[in-house]
This record gives C-alpha cells, structure tokens and sequence, in this order.
C-alpha cells in the first residue's frame, strides 16, 4: 500500500526520485508543504486544469465532465457500475479509468475534495451529488480588480481557466 502511496505522489509531481532517495517536486515549495488551500490549487491543477498529457491521472478531468454532466441534483450511487452508463453516455469506448465499483468511488473521492461534487448518505449507503459549488468559489479570482462583470465573460473565462466547467474544453 505504502509503495502505491509513493509512486501516486510522484504522478501528481508532489514529489521526484533521486538516486534512493525522494525530494519534493520541482513545483513545490518547502513554504507551501503545510498550506491546505495552497495544496487544493496545485491538486486542481495536476488533475483537472492542465495535467501531464502523458501522465497516468490525465483521464480524470474527462470522467469529472462526465459526472458534471449527469442531471443537477440526482445522487449517484458510489458502489454503482457507471462505466456502463459512462460508455452509452460518451463518445467512444473509454469509461476513463472508471472500471468498477471502486474506481468510480475514488472519482467521487476526489471531485468532493476538490469541490466539484458533495456526499451524501441515503439509507445507509453513500451518494455523490455533482455541485462545483466550491470550485466555482475559488473562480472567483476572475473578478480580479473588478466587483462587476457580465455573467457570459464570467462563465467564458471560468470555462476557460477550468475545462470540465459547462463550455470548457472537456
């Protein structure tokens, strides 16, 4: 478990190999180690905003548009199979990493952390519920300067700077 810890902390850049040992990542300051909302940007950005085309998460943000496309409001199983349902959904034959049960609740795991869905429990069982409330919150930077600006240059830029947002490239 410890080895799959690494080896995943390595593919989001939060930390490099050299020789036998492991340092904190080019991107990384040793100042920003301990600051929550500094990790929440840099978790954002390695997953949805701009990963490694070729690194191993880079599937995520197309399974996110996903979950963000599905009806406002409905509360989504967490142990449900949605690969089926992603494969009738989109275009192609990719379910984006989300194989089964288990894989999709790490989808629903991480678009709660990153502000892009919320949980709930229903009867027991748990449920993700798509909402980028929060990530829409941390958008607000857009405004930079200005308290006013019209609604479709707000939603134009926040697409462009988050690309699983309605509009964006995903």
């Amino acid at each position: 478990q410890f080895n799959n810890l690494i080896r995943e902390t390595i593919r989001l850049g939060f930390l490099v190999e050299q020789s036998s040992e492991v340092a904190l990542g080019p991107d990384i300051e040793s100042k920003n180690v301990a600051d929550d909302e500094w990790f929440l940007e840099f978790l954002d950005r390695q997953l949805v905003i701009n990963p490694p085309e070729d690194g191993d998460n880079r599937v995520f943000r197309y399974a996110l548009a996903w979950l963000l496309g599905q009806p406002a409001g409905a509360a989504i199983s967490w142990t449900a199979e949605q690969h089926i349902k992603m494969r009738e959904q989109m275009d192609g034959d990719d379910c984006y990493d989300v194989t089964n049960g288990s894989r999709f609740a790490m989808l629903c795991y991480w678009a709660r952390y990153l502000g892009y869905a919320c949980g709930l429990s229903i009867g027991g069982g748990s449920a993700v519920v798509p909402d980028p409330t929060e990530a829409m919150a941390r958008r607000l930077r857009l405004f930079a300067g200005s308290s006013r600006l019209p609604i479709s240059r707000f939603f134009d830029d926040a697409a462009r700077d988050c690309p699983v947002l309605e509009s964006g490239a995903i």
